[in-house]
This record gives structure tokens, sequence and C-alpha cells, in this order.
């Protein structure tokens, strides 16, 4: 298998296959595999909440981790803001622990009143603990007030596999 050296443009990616040697790259710690467009690692997952996912008001889980993850990045973006000041936050919780009091992921929360239709990206937490999540542990998100007025917002979790 080739190493981190042999780089290649997007426009001369192999075939998208798990299977042969060509479609198959180490790069950055991962494991990256072809899908015949872009280089893309194994092992991450994206996990992609709309207005509709977030709660109205304090706090719900959205998602059971599977295996353990590391939050690598949070995105958000809203098309209509929030009516009142409003912060979005990421928190986990084990199980028995209410999503409102799990561990902050983010060192500080997403502002649900910034300007429309710009992407915001996250700080995550100094604390590297807290920012990953065990196989059974709920990821879930908090708002600091009511969502109403909140219209077109997109949040995008990414976490790779540890």
């Amino acid at each position: 298998m080739g190493d981190a050296s042999s780089v290649r443009k997007s426009t001369s990616l192999p075939s998208p296959s798990l299977t042969s040697e060509s479609g198959i790259r180490y790069t950055s710690k991962e494991v990256n595999y072809s899908t015949g467009t872009q280089w893309t690692p194994l092992g991450r997952v994206v996990v992609t909440l709309k207005t509709a996912d977030l709660p109205s008001a304090g706090a719900a889980a959205v998602f059971i981790a599977d295996r353990a993850l590391q939050l690598l990045s949070v995105k958000e973006s809203h098309a209509v803001v929030s009516t009142a000041a409003n912060l979005l936050t990421v928190k986990k919780a084990a199980d028995g622990v209410a999503a409102s009091a799990g561990t902050d992921m983010l060192a500080a929360g997403l502002d649900l009143k910034a300007a429309v239709d710009t992407v915001q990206s996250a700080t995550l937490s100094a604390t590297a603990a807290n920012t990953k999540i065990a196989a059974g542990e709920r990821l879930c998100v908090a708002t600091s007030a009511s969502t109403a007025g909140l219209a077109g917002a997109v949040v995008v979790l990414t976490f790779r596999a540890v």
C-alpha cells in the first residue's frame, strides 16, 4: 500500500474500491478510501441535525454512540435567527444522567442569533476527555432559550472512531 507521499489529485483518483490496494491510502493517521471523486476517511461518523431535531428549549438526546468516538468538529448555520438570545451546546451523557446535566463537549455554545446563512464553527472543549464519547453514551444538544423563530438550521457534528 502507498504511503502519505502518494497523494493524488481528485481528478486522478482510482475507481471506488475497498478491496484493491490502489483504492485505499493511509494518511494523517487515518485509513482513507477512494469514492472515485475524493478520499474519505474510514471510521468517520457524521451526525446532521435540522431545526426540527433541536429541542425547542432545554436539552435532548439526538444520538447514541455504537462505538467509542472523538468529536472533531461542530458546525452550524441557520436561515432565520432565533427570536431570543440563544446558545446551542453539545453534551455527552451516560445512562441515568439527564441530557441537561451531561458533560459539555464544547468550550462555548454556538449563537443561534448570529448572522444568517453563515457557517459557525464551534471551539471544542480543551479537556480531551470531554471530546470523547463512549459506546452507549448519548450525544445531546441543548439550547439556552426557546428556539421560537429559528428556521433553516443545520448542525453537523463530525466524529472519528477511537
